[in-house]
């Protein structure tokens, strides 16, 4: 029963004609009687291409992205240091991959990161772990996910520029442009731009509700192949009715206040720690204001040339990222290839610090956030032993501070699953793709 000091978590201020949203306070419904469950979950994967440094020399093992010993007593090398200050919030993980990706070119593994489906023969994708998520969590939120990629759009086939997929498989075009997702997430709009876009939404429905009318009627005059094509169309059709009817219901609801002082919206690849900072600053205010909790972000695209990824290893000095994987060999190669290695922890662990500095309930936002950060490739085009980082999520029933190995036995899937069963969703997932359990090391 809600107490009388309990406040909804839409709560608003009203006066003089405004409606202002509240940030998010103890008072509100989350926080009380049982913060375990109610308290929101969330979910972020973060993803880097092209593979990271692995030196055979033993002379160069402080360039080894995997740290060296194993279970809690082990050592950091030069790649993932900057994880350092994080070691009792993160579990690193050695050795597993999707079984399917066994014999997948490894420029082609990332669009199966988030999915573990088998695209070795033909190409049929499906659904993503957050996705899975964000529909069980949709109607939460004004945002379902949060999806990010500096090159933004959905890309080619097997070289997306999205790590998100829908349950057809289909990928889920990501947004590249900073401005205009914090304006999206948190710029109010005009009444009469409100009424437009309402007015836009009920033509957008009357028309759905003629199409699905008339595909209704052909299905009897249809053989089973088109049946099944028709049905896959109308699936398309409901998710686009049950989008605008989100959409549509929160059109009323005040956005939450958050000042652009907060966060540097023009990007600039010459600025490679800004240009990444930008998206973690949107995925930070995202989860922050529970405008979502659900969120993806391809840091840099796999494979291709000339791409946001290779500007952004550029304006470090070191080539461009997918010459930089295959450059290895060559003088200071490997140097090269630890220094982007680390570069990139570095922007994870800002992220990481920022969560944990923002308090929520007995803990703070890292807390109730499960994140994963890694590679579907440890060497140059081979998609094996995926480097992988497991953090936060100490709330939600993790345990950290340890350096995991595991054999060919162990699919990758069950990192995903062990999320999945994070997020406490209403009606929780017997398995994910071909996960066999969660990873026991890690639950707590």
């Amino acid at each position: 029963m809600k107490k009388s000091w309990q406040l909804d978590r839409r709560t608003i201020l009203r006066g003089a004609g405004v409606a202002m949203a509240l940030p998010l306070l103890e008072a509100m419904s989350f926080g009380a009687v049982d913060p375990a469950k109610s308290r929101p979950r969330r979910m972020v994967c973060a993803f880097f291409p092209n593979g990271v440094s692995l030196p055979p020399d033993p002379e160069k093992r402080d360039l080894y992205w995997f740290p060296e010993g194993e279970g809690r007593q082990y050592q950091l090398t030069k790649p993932l240091e900057p994880l350092s200050p994080f070691r009792e919030d993160v579990t690193i993980v050695e050795g597993l991959e999707h079984f399917n990706s066994r014999g997948l070119h490894g420029h082609n593994a990332p669009d199966i990161w988030l999915t573990g489906a088998d695209i070795r023969r033909s190409y049929k994708n499906s659904i993503s772990v957050d996705q899975v998520a964000a529909n069980a969590l949709g109607p939460e939120t004004r945002l379902p996910s949060l999806v990010l990629s500096p090159e933004g759009g959905v890309g080619n086939r097997a070289n997306a520029n999205t790590m998100s997929f829908n349950k057809r498989g289909l990928p889920i075009p990501s947004e590249n442009d900073p401005r205009r997702i914090f304006e999206r997430m948190f710029t109010e709009e005009s009444a009469s731009s409100v009424d437009t876009q309402r007015q836009h939404y009920q033509r957008q429905r009357s028309m759905l509700d003629r199409v699905l009318e008339d595909a209704r009627s052909l299905q009897h005059k249809l053989g089973s192949a088109d049946k099944e094509k028709l049905a896959q169309y109308l699936d398309s059709v409901r998710e686009i009715e049950q989008r605008i009817e989100r959409t549509e219901g929160w059109l009323n609801r005040p956005k939450p206040q958050v000042s652009t002082d907060m966060i540097r919206l023009d990007l600039d690849v010459a600025e490679p720690a800004e240009f990444m900072r930008t998206y973690y600053s949107l995925i930070l205010l995202a989860l922050q204001t529970d405008t979502t909790r659900v969120a993806t972000y391809q840091i840099a695209r796999e494979r291709g040339h000339n791409n946001t990824g290779d500007q952004l290893s550029l304006a470090l000095g070191i080539g461009g990222w997918h010459n930089v994987s295959h450059s290895a060999e060559q003088e200071n190669g490997w140097e090269n290839w630890a220094k982007l290695d680390r570069f990139t922890a570095e922007q994870f662990a800002w992220f990481l610090g920022r969560l944990k500095s923002i308090a929520e309930g007995d803990g703070n936002l890292l807390d109730h956030t499960v994140i994963l950060y890694g590679c579907t490739s440890s060497k140059t085009h081979t998609a094996l032993n995926y480097p992988t980082v497991l953090a936060g999520g100490d709330k939600l029933g993790l345990k950290h501070g340890q350096f995991l190995k595991y054999g060919k036995e162990t699919p990758f899937s069950n990192v995903l699953y062990t999320m999945l069963r994070r997020m406490n969703l209403p009606k929780p997932p017997e398995s994910f793709a071909d996960s066999t359990g969660e990873l026991a090391e890690v639950v707590a």
